[in-house]
């Protein structure tokens, strides 16, 4: 028969926690399931424990390391009885074990500063009565005999339980998990060999919590009505689903005339008009715009400068609509200007000879020589 450590993990919630000084410490106590009757498929296997065989010497597990995850070196797994071990992986130690409805209970008693240097999870975990799964660290002989329990399989019963730590496993589970009915858990029931504690909730609002275990969008189970009947019934309503609204498929898409409408309060120039078109229509719209703009300025100059000075200023100008513009433009006599097909000035004044198609040619040339 081995006699290797093994491990086995349980999980807890829903407890009241207390403060108690042990040798000038201070410690944070919580109630823990370190392991129930079963079969639990630790390191070596579906072993099946036995509650005779847990609860043989309920003492032995007084006083045994509580340590963040299992302590190892170099990948293998140690006792963490030994000094340097203790000193990296120990947060406290397991007193008040005992045996009880096929549970073996007890309380963690941890030391709030050295958890919360080694994990601050763990600490908040505990702190925040969430979910906590633990793992007990433990010599046993293996009778080879396979067999059932509870329709479940095993390859081995272990005997002789000899415990070496309990583990806080922070967001892990273990072989005892907390489905099972292990971890740091509210540990009340009976509580043989050890204290009772102090400032236990009243059980609360039960319909709401059969309600809770029962509805589908929840993970909860019977097992954790022990838990949940120990809460406050605000705190069971606040863990009950909220159901999400549908969408309202009845509402209406807005009409043609009321998208115009947005489009006219919200849009206010034709630059933010032209950033909500697409990229080619945009450009478009953009180059003709310019030739807009470059139509009114070439009004605008040729009216002020063909009026007699001060009859119109810029702004005047600017402000009318385009028609106006036009008008008065067209209505403007404009400075006469010299024909560029007039050549009069050229030369002696005698214009020089053109061909048939009106193109300027050199004197003499294009006119019939005689023979």
């Amino acid at each position: 028969m081995e006699n290797n450590i093994k491990r086995y993990v349980q999980n807890n919630a829903g407890y009241t926690l207390r403060h108690e000084t042990y040798d000038n410490t201070d410690y944070l106590v919580a109630p823990v399931i370190m392991m129930v009757e079963g079969v639990h498929n630790g390191s070596h296997g579906p072993l099946y424990h036995a509650a005779e065989e847990l609860g043989k010497y309920p003492a032995s597990w007084n006083g045994i390391p509580v340590t963040v995850q299992h302590p190892s070196i170099d990948g293998l797994d140690v006792s963490a009885n030994e000094p340097k071990v203790l000193e990296q992986f120990a947060v406290g130690q397991v007193f008040n074990a005992s045996i009880d409805d096929g549970k073996l209970r007890g309380e963690a008693w941890i030391k709030q500063d050295k958890l919360k240097k080694l994990s601050k999870e763990a600490l908040e975990y505990i702190e925040e009565q969430r979910p906590l799964d633990v793992s007990i660290g433990v010599f046993t002989d293996e009778e080879q005999k396979e067999g059932n329990y509870n329709g479940e399989t095993y390859q081995a019963i272990a005997r002789n339980h000899r415990p070496d730590h309990l583990a806080l496993l922070p967001g892990g589970q273990g072989a005892c998990s907390w489905a099972d009915g292990c971890g740091i858990r509210l540990n009340n029931s009976n509580n043989k060999g050890g204290s009772k504690m102090s400032d236990e909730k009243k059980t609360c609002c039960p319909d709401k919590v059969d309600a809770l275990i029962a509805n589908e969008l929840t993970r909860f189970t019977k097992d954790d009505k022990e838990w949940l009947l120990t809460q406050s019934e605000d705190t069971i309503e606040k863990l009950l689903p909220v159901e999400k609204k549908a969408p309202d498929n009845n509402v209406k898409a807005p009409t043609k005339a009321e998208a115009i409408n947005v489009l006219k309060e919200t849009v206010k120039n034709p630059n933010e008009f032209m950033q909500i078109l697409p990229k080619e229509i945009a450009a478009q719209m953009q180059h003709g715009l310019k030739l807009h703009q470059d139509h009114r300025k070439a009004m605008t100059d040729l009216i002020i400068n063909n009026t007699a000075e001060g009859t119109w200023t810029e702004d005047e100008l600017k402000e009318m609509t385009t028609p106006v513009l036009e008008k008065i433009a067209n209505s403007v006599k404009k400075e006469e200007t010299q024909d560029v097909h007039d050549y009069s000035l050229m030369g002696s004044g005698t214009p020089e000879p053109q061909n048939n198609e009106g193109v300027l040619m050199p004197a003499g040339f294009g006119k019939k020589q005689e023979k």
